[in-house]
């Protein structure tokens, strides 16, 4: 859902079509990110909305110490998001700027197939130039803001769940990029955090690697 199919023929092409390419999603992984080529959007995006700051080992390891814990040990879960960017939308006003097109030599066979065949993509194959058009609906890996607008919803909302007590202790969370990681000082404090906040997430509409 994070990408949708253009219907050219009855809305015309978006007013802005950047190209796109696909990389390694890290280091030893066989997955591939899709990457869209922004550079003439970010032009005309000021810097201080690109820029955010993530937290660092050295900020959060207070949080791994073991206060006055019987075993003198803490204990944690980590949990990410899936395809973390793409769990929040453009704003609908903003979406013309979002086009991207593929070409016709770039698809696979399977996939040609498909997007001439499903409703849902009738009208976004510009035969003449062999081009599939499409808008990037959820934020991409590619505009300049994304990061910094996924790192302040994902950073208010571990804000909002470090005020919750667990086993009447607050808890405590780091966020980077789309992991969290929550720290407790026992198995059944982690336990409940794990599950409460695996609820809250799924509640907020993000999806979760479990």
């Amino acid at each position: 859902g994070a990408v949708r199919p253009c219907n050219i023929q009855a809305h015309g092409k978006p007013r802005v079509v950047s190209p796109v390419r696909t990389a390694p999603k890290g280091w030893r992984s066989d997955k591939r990110r899709f990457v869209i080529n922004m550079r003439f959007v970010n032009k005309f995006v000021p810097d201080s909305e690109s820029t955010c700051e993530l937290d660092t080992l050295s900020r959060i390891r207070g949080m791994f110490q073991a206060h006055g814990t019987p075993d003198n040990r803490v204990w944690g879960f980590t949990m990410d998001l899936a395809s973390g960017y793409h769990n929040f939308r453009i704003n609908d006003n903003q979406l013309e700027l979002m086009g991207i097109a593929v070409h016709v030599a770039e698809l696979r066979d399977h996939a040609i197939s498909w997007l001439r065949s499903n409703p849902a993509a009738i009208g976004c194959e510009d035969k003449a130039s062999g081009l599939f058009y499409f808008t990037v609906v959820a934020l991409p890996f590619g505009l300049g803001p994304s990061c910094a607008v996924f790192s302040d919803i994902v950073t208010a909302l571990a804000a909002v769940w470090r005020r919750h007590s667990v086993c009447l202790r607050p808890v405590r969370i780091a966020s980077y990029i789309d992991d969290f990681c929550v720290v407790s000082e026992s198995v059944p404090a982690s336990l409940i955090s794990a599950i409460e906040l695996v609820y809250e997430a799924t509640v907020a509409g993000l999806s979760l690697n479990v």
